[in-house]
């Protein structure tokens, strides 16, 4: 029985042109390849991208597997069920085991969804598998390097050759794990905001402590302040005590040695003034004397002034007397001159004009002189 199962499940994987491979990290199931129909081409293994940790923990990286993909990824990966699955079916590990060395000729491409190198956790069905219900190390990878297969999350196309059997447990293995796949990724993100909300509250924790520390240390601050305002304020009270004492005492002393100070202003004022008065009369008395003295050299001296204003003005008359005859004298001389020399004026003008007219026959007589030399400068023949 079981060497016609082994048969059969040989004839269909060579009608699929698909290899079976048993893996046991079950590093596939998130990865999902779109449907891409590759005819006769050779398998090439692409590199892995590292990403790194701000990459792997950004939202659309860990939500998309798609992402993740090499170029050249046509792997699907279903797990199966052992609990449905029983030892002669054509899915069970036997048969994968037998059919193992047929699938090393063809490697198939392999690619984590996942970096280790960043330290990313798998998703929950690669964590606990036995609690979905897929056994540790069981995974059926289907390549199809080989020719075109088409694989979605609601029909599943089988060959018409394949039992009805096969293709219900393919269809139901492959929505199990769509659904699989979708709360991964429901579980992935709901941790990821989590880890989001988590750390939103260690920040505000953090900021709340921080201003909380800032606040007692101010509080602190404060209350050092305070202490030392109020020693400085009982200080200064008790030196306003002090000063408005002295200032009381000041007051009582100035009020004592100012009427001290009036009374002693008062007597020596009238000191003073009887010195003053005594000073004064004798001042007076002496100038007094000296302007009797001036008055008296002032009387003698106005009657000689008098004196000797007579006497100049008798020579002032004599001196006007003889001033009216110089003055009349000069007249006459004046009247003499003037008519000695009314005949030379005459004379003088008659001579004036004959020397303008001969003066203008002199010019007369060089403009043609001038003339007739450059008459004979620039005209050739002249002579």
């Amino acid at each position: 029985m079981s060497n016609a199962n082994s048969s059969r499940n040989s004839s269909l994987g060579s009608i699929f042109q698909t290899n079976i491979h048993i893996h046991t990290d079950s590093s596939s199931i998130d990865s999902e390849s779109p449907h891409n129909n590759r005819l006769h081409t050779p398998p090439t293994h692409a590199p892995l991208t590292i990403l790194s940790s701000s990459a792997m923990n950004m939202p659309h990286l860990n939500t998309d597997p798609s992402l993740l993909k090499s170029s050249t990824g046509t792997i699907r990966s279903v797990p199966s069920d052992d609990s449905r699955l029983g030892t002669n079916s054509p899915d069970s590990p036997t048969v994968q085991s037998h059919l193992q060395s047929d699938s090393t000729l063809s490697p198939t491409p392999r690619k984590t969804s996942y970096n280790s190198i960043n330290g990313s956790k798998p998703p929950l069905s690669r964590q606990n598998p036995s609690a979905i219900g897929v056994p540790r190390g069981v995974v059926r990878s289907i390549s199809t390097e080989f020719g075109p297969t088409k694989y979605s999350s609601s029909n599943v196309h089988v060959v018409e050759d394949s039992s009805a059997n096969d293709g219900r447990v393919i269809e139901r293995l492959t929505k199990e794990n769509d659904m699989l796949k979708r709360d991964v990724k429901i579980e992935r993100l709901r941790a990821e905001e989590a880890l989001d909300q988590a750390r939103l509250a260690e920040s505000r924790f953090a900021q709340e402590n921080e201003e909380w520390e800032r606040k007692l240390r101010d509080a602190a601050m404060n209350s050092t302040v305070l202490k030392r305002r109020e020693r400085q304020l009982a200080d200064a009270k008790e030196k306003i005590d002090a000063e408005r004492l002295k200032a009381e005492k000041a007051t009582e002393s100035e009020l004592f040695w100012k009427a001290e100070m009036e009374k002693l202003e008062r007597e020596c004022k009238a000191k003073d003034q009887e010195k003053q008065a005594t000073r004064t009369v004798a001042k007076l008395e002496k100038e007094i004397k000296t302007i009797v003295n001036e008055r008296r050299a002032d009387d003698e001296k106005i009657t000689m002034l008098k004196r000797l204003a007579e006497q100049q003005a008798d020579q002032l008359k004599t001196l006007q007397k003889e001033k009216d005859d110089v003055d009349r004298k000069y007249e006459d001389y004046k009247a003499e001159k003037e008519n000695s020399l009314a005949d030379i004026k005459e004379n003088a003008i008659k001579q004036e004009k004959a020397n303008e007219e001969i003066l203008a026959e002199t010019q007369k007589v060089l403009g043609e002189l001038k003339w007739a030399l450059n008459v004979k400068k620039y005209v050739k023949g002249a002579e």
